[in-house]
């Protein structure tokens, strides 16, 4: 009898983890986060990502002696597996460079302060991001 019952709930179990790890990465995601640019010491410019909690995503770039102005904007939902999580996104604003992040992301790390995506296809890409008070 206690088999049976093991049985019945541990899809229950599955289920309430899956969807309470979606909730607790959309809050940890909501906020703006500072792109950490990797491959120069000195930026042309630092860019803003602002993950909204209704699924919006708006990038900014702030050039150096500039003013901050929104260059691209779109959707974002967080999709959970079992042992990882995603996070789509669709950009469709003024910036062209759409393919570059109209993906599927893998959430590698998400903490308060510090959040890594990666993308694995012909290759890994890596985003990586400081949380910010800017906005």
């Amino acid at each position: 009898m206690k088999t049976k019952s093991v049985i019945y709930l541990a899809p229950i179990l599955l289920l309430c983890l899956t969807f309470c790890g979606k909730s607790s990465k959309e809050k940890k995601m909501t906020g703006t986060w500072e792109k950490i640019n990797v491959y120069t010491q000195t930026p042309d410019f630092v860019e803003y990502w602002k993950f909204d909690s209704d699924g919006t995503v708006t990038r900014h770039q702030l050039p150096t002696g500039g003013s901050i102005a929104e260059v691209d904007n779109g959707t974002w939902e967080i999709v959970q597996k079992i042992d990882k999580a995603f996070v789509n996104m669709e950009f469709v604003g003024i910036e062209s460079k759409h393919e570059d992040y109209n993906n599927a992301w893998r959430i590698y790390k998400l903490k308060k302060d510090i959040m890594i995506l990666i993308f694995i296809e012909d290759g890994q890409k890596t985003i990586e991001f400081k949380s910010s008070n800017l906005f």
